[in-house]
C-alpha cells in the first residue's frame, strides 16, 4: 500500500497540479511494507492495547531492531496520527491537548538534554538558568495538563550507553532521588502505609494471592505530602523558606513542591510556602543554598540546619 500527504486527491486533481507539486508527491510517496506495518501495529498496541478501548498507563514499552530499518519513521508516522487539538485539559482549563508526544533523544543524552527535548515537544518555556529538577517537575505537570496518553522517546538507547554509566544514573532521576514501594497492610487496612526503598529490595516472588486496589487512593495527592519521596506524618506541616534578594531570582525558577506558593517581598527577597514532610531530605537540599536561605518555619527544621549553612559557596545550585 502506498500513501502520501495528498492521498485524498483524485487523478484529475493531481494532473492539474504544477510540476513541482507533482514532483513533491512522488518524492514523499511512501510504500507501507510489511516491516513498517508490523512496527506501526506494535507501537499502536503499546498505546491502545485493545482496539476501541482506553489508552494504557503505567507501562514502559520498547521498540527494538537493527539500525536504519525504519523504526524512527514508524514512530513519527504514528505520532502524526494524533495531531494536537483544543479541548478541556487535565486541570479543567481550555487549551492544547496532545494525546501523543514524540521527542527525539540527542546524542550523548543526559537527564538535562532529555528533559529539554521533552519540554520542547510539549512547548514548555524554560531558561538555561532553570534547574533540571524544576524542569522535570514542569514536564510532569504539563504531561498531565495536556492529557498526554503516550510519550514516545526515540533513540532512547542514547541515555543508556553502557560506556557512560553516569548517564544511566541521571536518567533514573526522572522518578526522583530515591524510589519507594508504597505498601498497604491487607490484614489491617487502617495501619499507616509502609515504605520500602526499591533499590534495597533484593528479590520478589509470586504468592498467588490477590487484593483489590483502593480506588480512593490517589498516588499524586499522596506524593505531595513529601518533599522528596519518604513521608513522615509527624513531620507534615507548613514549610516557610525565605531566600535572600541575591538568590531570589534563582530560587523562583525552582520547583520545590507542586503546590508551592511564591511571595515576593518588598526588600527583594522571596518567601516560598508549601506543606510537606521529609525534614532530612529538606536539609540535604537546603545545604546547597548555603546562607542564602532562612527557614522561618517549622522550628524543628530551622534547628536541624542551624550551624550547617556555609558562607563560602560561590555559586547557587
Amino acid at each position: 500500500m502506498a500513501s502520501d500527504d495528498n492521498s485524498t486527491l483524485n487523478r484529475r486533481e493531481r494532473a492539474a497540479l504544477s510540476p513541482a507539486e507533482r514532483q513533491s508527491i512522488i518524492k514523499n510517496l511512501f510504500v507501507e511494507h510489511d516491516r513498517f506495518k508490523d512496527a506501526i501495529t506494535a507501537v499502536g498496541s503499546f498505546h491502545m492495547p485493545v482496539a476501541g478501548g482506553a489508552p494504557d498507563f503505567g507501562v514502559l514499552s520498547t521498540l527494538c531492531g537493527d539500525t536504519r530499518t525504519g523504526k524512527t519513521f514508524a514512530l513519527e508516522r504514528y505520532a502524526k496520527r494524533f495531531p494536537l487539538s483544543n479541548g478541556t485539559r487535565g486541570d479543567g482549563t481550555h487549551g492544547v491537548v496532545r494525546r501523543v508526544v514524540y521527542a527525539d533523544m540527542p546524542i550523548d543524552c543526559n537527564l538535562r538534554a532529555m528533559a529539554e527535548q521533552i519540554a520542547d515537544a510539549l512547548n514548555i518555556s524554560y531558561s538555561q538558568r532553570m534547574p533540571t529538577r524544576g524542569l522535570v517537575g514542569a514536564i510532569l505537570k504539563e504531561l498531565k495538563r495536556q492529557q498526554v496518553e503516550f510519550l514516545i522517546l526515540d533513540e532512547f538507547q542514547e541515555a543508556f550507553d553502557i560506556n557512560r554509566k553516569k548517564t544511566l544514573k541521571d536518567a533514573r532521576g526522572l522518578i526522583g532521588m530515591r524510589r519507594y514501594l508504597v505498601a498497604k497492610s491487607l490484614s489491617d487496612p487502617n495501619r499507616p502505609l509502609r515504605y520500602f526503598v526499591a533499590d534495597k529490595i533484593q528479590s520478589a516472588e509470586l504468592t498467588g494471592e490477590f487484593f483489590e486496589r483502593d480506588q480512593e487512593f490517589d498516588i499524586d495527592q499522596h506524593a505531595q505530602k513529601a518533599f522528596g519521596a519518604f513521608q513522615n506524618e509527624q513531620e507534615f506541616g507548613e514549610l516557610v523558606w525565605k531566600f535572600r534578594p541575591s538568590a531570589a531570582a534563582h530560587a523562583r525558577d525552582f520547583l520545590f513542591h507542586p503546590a508551592q506558593v511564591l511571595e515576593d517581598q518588598s526588600d527583594g527577597s522571596l518567601v516560598v510556602r508549601f506543606s510537606a514532610s521529609g525534614h532530612l531530605e529538606m536539609c540535604w537540599h537546603l545545604y546547597m543554598w548555603g546562607d542564602q536561605v532562612e527557614v522561618l518555619a517549622p522550628l524543628t527544621l530551622r534547628k536541624m540546619i542551624e550551624h550547617h549553612q556555609r558562607t563560602d559557596f560561590h555559586a547557587l545550585p
